[in-house]
């Protein structure tokens, strides 16, 4: 699981979600990593506040590390899922559909380019547990949360670090 890290310089990463896991990579295997996170007490706002909260603070992101390009997981629903289906029956998959749009729009606002990924093209059929396990084989590192872990294997996925097929 060779990856070469100039090839990820200057690239974000996102799993975005109210919990928004981010990794920049600046040219190394161990990327600048954060989160982005939704306030408990901003759960009751409506959905339209939660989404400019969010989007605010990635247009953020984005002013301080100025990337050339961005990588956002795009939204799939599982129907042999449970999590997947109690998700949908929530909204929370429009929540997050929305989420990745507004990250997207933050992208073309700043003139950055944006890609939306699938997690099956990037992670095929790997748990977040087999994608720590993974992160960890290539850089060494066990980050704080799977959102941000998520984040990293994207990055990595990318550079042809996950040979899932």
């Amino acid at each position: 699981m060779q990856v070469n890290p100039k090839t990820l310089e200057g690239v974000l990463c996102v799993d975005p979600g109210d919990h928004t896991g981010w990794a920049y990579f600046d040219g190394t295997l161990r990327p600048i990593t954060g989160q982005l996170n939704l306030p408990r007490r901003r759960n009751p706002d409506s959905l339209s506040e939660q989404l400019s909260f969010m989007c605010n603070n990635f247009a953020t992101l984005l002013l301080e590390y100025s990337p050339h390009a961005v990588a956002i997981e795009g939204v799939e629903f599982w129907s042999g899922s449970a999590r997947s289906r109690m998700a949908a029956s929530r909204q929370n998959l429009f929540k997050l559909a929305y989420l990745v749009g507004g990250y997207a729009h933050c992208c073309q606002t700043a003139v950055i380019e944006c890609g939306i990924v699938p997690a099956t093209k990037w992670k095929g059929q790997m748990d977040k547990e087999a994608v720590a396990l993974r992160v960890q084989r290539i850089n060494g590192e066990i980050y704080p949360t799977s959102h941000i872990t998520d984040a990293v294997g994207l990055g990595f996925s990318l550079a042809g670090g996950f040979n899932h097929g």
